[in-house]
């Protein structure tokens, strides 16, 4: 299973939204991002995940040049989200060096013509949910549920899904094991499941190991030193 650290930035700092949202609850961590991006390759990570939370929110990449840099200063390969909603901005994201893109739900159209172009290897489909819901303006009754979109996606030829449940999100309260286990238990085996939010121990990788996770993404567990990269990185990805 792979460990993958997360960088979430907002407004040039490293930040943790609690359940996704800004209230009182809301981590800004000090040290840039590029220096913990430089800070996760020293300990050995495979993946660094970076979300733009201002693209999130305003529509468009915000962050682009610190991305850039980190792009730059390390050799490990990034994956990058936020709001990336066309051809155009993944190939200016490609050509910053960047390994994956995440492409949310609002971006399913493009998902045929993206994994033609640039393979399904290089793209995974982000699930932002609320439990077993994707996470929409919509009221409860005409929400999609997260396995139908799955299925959707895996059907168009995602190979990597990120489900993302924002319950968890920034909590340290243990990330949705039963959705997670349900997205792997549904989809074709080809279909690699990665997890999202609310680790916050090494029983909860063990747990997501358990049940087949492809990968764990983690933020504040790591920036606030609850969890040793190094140790997990070893524990989980050297031993299978």
């Amino acid at each position: 299973m792979l460990i993958v650290p997360a960088i979430y930035i907002q407004k040039g700092r490293c930040v943790s939204l609690y359940k996704g949202q800004e209230t009182v609850q809301k981590k800004i961590y000090p040290g840039s991002p590029v220096n913990w991006a430089k800070s996760f390759e020293r300990k050995g990570c495979s993946l660094i995940h970076v979300i733009d939370l201002d693209a999130s929110q305003q529509g468009d990449l915000q962050n682009f040049k610190i991305i850039q840099k980190i792009c730059e200063v390390v050799k490990v390969p990034i994956s990058v989200g936020g709001a990336i909603r066309s051809i155009e901005m993944m190939e200016t994201i490609f050509k910053m060096g960047v390994k994956k893109v995440v492409l949310g739900v609002t971006a399913r159209f493009m998902v045929e013509e993206a994994i033609y172009k640039y393979g399904a290897d290089n793209i995974f489909f982000g699930i932002k949910a609320r439990r077993e819901w994707v996470e929409s303006d919509s009221l409860p009754e005409e929400a999609d549920e997260v396995i139908e979109i799955a299925e959707q996606m895996a059907k168009k030829g995602v190979t990597q899904i990120v489900y993302n449940d924002m319950e968890r999100q920034g909590t340290l309260y243990h990330p949705n094991y039963d959705e997670v286990d349900r997205l792997i238990s549904t989809l074709n085996a080809a279909v690699k499941v990665f997890s999202s939010g609310g680790v916050v121990a090494t029983d909860d990788l063990r747990i997501l190991n358990s049940i087949n996770s492809a990968g764990a993404i983690i933020s504040r567990a790591f920036m606030e030193y609850k969890l040793n990269l190094n140790e997990e990185i070893d524990r989980f990805e050297h031993f299978h």
